[in-house]
């Protein structure tokens, strides 16, 4: 008698570790085989076999995809940055549609720039490579400028060292009608509507290579037009400060520069005046 349930309990720890065997088989995927194990012995030996390697093999993927994200730093750098201001950004509660747009933003940023600050790039340079990166990067935009078609090299120079890079959104207003001319713009990428102070009328669209800001910047007076994005637009902003240092260095080109200013603000006006006119009549 005692022996028959020594036999039943044996064959109930047998099935016992079947069962396990077999669950355990298939959670690692390791297989049913041709070869089995057929002893408790055999099959305990296997299962502990079986955890080890899921074990060593985790382990090697996980290296492995770290060591491949690792390849690309400046990803990582990035998924760090949008990680810390979505925490801060729920931490605060800031609103969902903000939330959107400054994620958006981040998103843009990577795709079009790799997430780097081109200005903190460029500063690290020796001056001579740092002038002939900003010369590379801005000298055909300057150019297009009528203003500055006849300035010197050395003044083109000047002017692209002193060339700041900015991003604006879907939306934004880059200058306010009203607003002092603090500065004049070069758009690199995007669209822009010219707005008139009511936000009424849109008086045109500039585009890549286009300008804006150059006569309220020169004759110092207030913005005459506002500027408004119509999608992610790159610009590259001059400064009145930046500009008036290098006119003071270049005396020769100042006068010529102020001349054609003021008589594009005469055509501009005219211009405005006879847009209205026509808004009127057609009211």
């Amino acid at each position: 008698m005692v022996g028959l349930r020594v036999v039943e309990n044996a064959e109930s720890l047998t099935r016992y570790i079947e069962a396990l065997y077999w669950c355990v088989t298939t959670l690692t995927t390791v297989g049913y085989g041709d070869v089995t194990p057929s002893t408790n012995g055999e099959m305990i030996y296997a299962m502990l076999l079986m955890v080890l390697g899921v074990g060593v093999y985790g382990y090697v993927i996980g290296n492995v995809a770290g060591l491949l994200s690792n390849l690309n730093p400046a990803r990582v750098r990035h998924r760090e940055l949008v990680e810390r201001v979505t925490a801060f950004m729920r931490y605060r509660q800031v609103p969902a549609e903000l939330q959107r747009r400054i994620l958006d933003y981040y998103e843009y940023m990577w795709e079009m720039r790799l997430g780097d600050d081109e200005m903190a790039a460029v500063s690290q340079l020796p001056p001579t490579l740092r002038t002939q990166v900003s010369l590379f990067l801005n000298r055909e935009i300057i150019e297009k400028e009528p203003l500055f078609r006849e300035a010197s090299d050395e003044m083109i120079e000047a002017i692209a060292l002193e060339m700041n890079p900015q991003i604006f959104m879907l939306g934004d207003f880059i200058v306010r009608a009203g607003e002092p001319g603090e500065s004049m713009y070069f758009i690199s990428r995007g669209t822009v509507d010219l707005v008139s102070p009511d936000e009424s009328s849109i008086y045109g669209t500039l585009t890549s290579g286009d300008f804006f800001g150059e006569i309220a910047l020169l004759l110092n007076q207030p913005r005459t037009a506002s500027v408004r994005a119509v999608d992610y637009c790159d610009v590259y902003s001059l400064s009145r400060s930046a500009f008036n240092e290098i006119l003071s260095r270049h005396p020769e080109a100042a006068d010529h520069i102020r001349e054609i200013a003021a008589a594009r603000q005469e055509k501009d006006e005219s211009r405005a005046s006879t847009k209205n006119a026509e808004d009127t009549s057609s009211n």
